[in-house]
C-alpha cells in the first residue's frame, strides 16, 4: 500500500479519477478521428523525434490529433508501425497519397529523417464508454478548480472538532470543501498542531478565502496562509490536458511530479509510472 492515512488515500484516489477522466476524453476524441498507419521510419530514433518528423511531414494533410509511436513494454524499443490520427475528414486520403515518398529532413540543420514512409488506411478507433461517462469526465476536468491553504490563529488548547466546525462554517461559502484537517500535536498531548489545512474546489475560491483572512472567530482571529499557485503539468505530450492542483505539503503536484519530487516519495514514484 502506497499511502498511510485516510487523507492521503482520499487525494490518491482523486488523482486516479482525474487521470482516468483525461484518458476517457482522449479516447473519445480519438474515436472521432480518421487513422492511418505509418512504417519506414528509423526505429533507432527516440519516439519523440519520430513523432516530430511525422507531425511536420503530414501536417499539410489535415489537423493532427495525435501521433502514436508504440514501444515494446519489456525493452522500450520503438515498434516499426506507428499511427496518425486526423481530426479532418479527407485527411486520410491525403496521407495515403504520400505513401512511398521520402520525408527528407524537415528540420533545418538537423539530420533527422531521410527515410521513405509507407502509409495504410486503418479503421476508426473503437470506443466503448457511454455518453454519460464522457460527460462525467468532461465535468470533472472542466469544472473543478482546486485551491489549498493553511490556517492558523486558533488556540491550540481548543478541541479539534470545535476548530474544524468553526473553519467549515467560515469557508463553506467560498466553494466546496474537499478536505479540512486540524490535527492533535503528538509531541504535546492535549494540544493541537499550530496550523491546519483546507482544500476547496470552485472557481474563484482562493480569492474569496483571502478576503476572510483575519475574520473574528469569537475569541480568536483566523489567519490564512495561501499556497503557491498550482504547478501545471501535462498528462502525456499528446493529450495536452493541463492539470493544476494545490494540496497539503507533500501532496501537491509539485511534490508528486517526477521532475520535482523526492526520490523517496512512493506516491511520486507511482505517479511517474502513470504520467507518460
Amino acid at each position: 500500500m502506497l499511502v498511510g492515512n485516510p487523507s492521503e488515500l482520499s487525494y490518491f484516489k482523486a488523482f486516479e479519477k482525474r487521470l482516468t477522466a483525461t484518458d476517457i476524453l482522449k479516447e473519445e476524441e480519438l474515436s472521432r478521428c480518421t487513422v492511418v498507419s505509418v512504417e519506414g521510419y528509423d526505429t533507432s530514433l527516440r519516439p519523440y523525434d519520430i513523432r516530430a518528423i511525422l507531425t511536420r511531414y503530414f501536417g499539410s494533410c489535415g489537423n493532427i490529433c495525435d501521433v502514436v509511436i508504440p514501444t515494446y513494454p519489456s525493452s522500450s524499443v520503438v515498434e516499426r508501425v506507428g499511427f496518425i490520427f486526423f481530426r479532418d475528414e479527407g485527411a486520410q486520403e491525403k496521407a495515403l497519397a504520400l505513401s512511398g515518398s521520402n520525408v527528407g529532413f524537415p528540420f533545418p540543420g538537423i539530420r533527422l529523417g531521410g527515410w521513405d514512409v509507407y502509409v495504410k488506411a486503418c479503421p476508426r478507433h473503437s470506443f466503448a464508454l457511454s455518453p454519460d461517462q464522457v460527460a462525467a469526465a468532461r465535468r470533472l476536468i472542466n469544472a473543478i478548480y482546486y485551491c489549498g491553504f493553511a490556517v492558523t490563529g486558533y488556540p491550540t488548547s481548543l478541541a479539534a472538532n470545535d476548530v474544524r466546525s468553526a473553519l467549515f462554517r467560515l469557508f463553506r461559502s467560498c466553494g466546496e470543501i474537499r478536505y479540512l484537517t486540524v490535527e492533535d500535536d503528538p509531541s504535546q498531548p492535549g494540544l493541537l498542531q499550530r496550523s491546519g489545512f483546507v482544500s476547496l474546489s470552485g472557481e474563484g475560491a482562493l480569492e474569496k478565502v483571502v478576503e476572510l483572512d483575519g475574520s473574528d472567530m469569537g475569541g480568536w482571529n483566523v489567519a490564512v496562509l495561501t499556497e503557491p499557485k498550482p504547478n501545471e503539468i501535462t498528462v502525456s505530450r499528446a493529450n495536452q490536458f493541463n492539470i493544476g492542483w494545490e494540496g497539503p505539503p507533500g501532496l501537491r503536484w509539485v511534490d508528486l511530479h517526477p521532475s520535482t519530487a523526492s526520490s523517496v516519495n512512493p506516491l511520486a514514484d507511482w505517479l511517474g509510472r502513470r504520467i507518460k
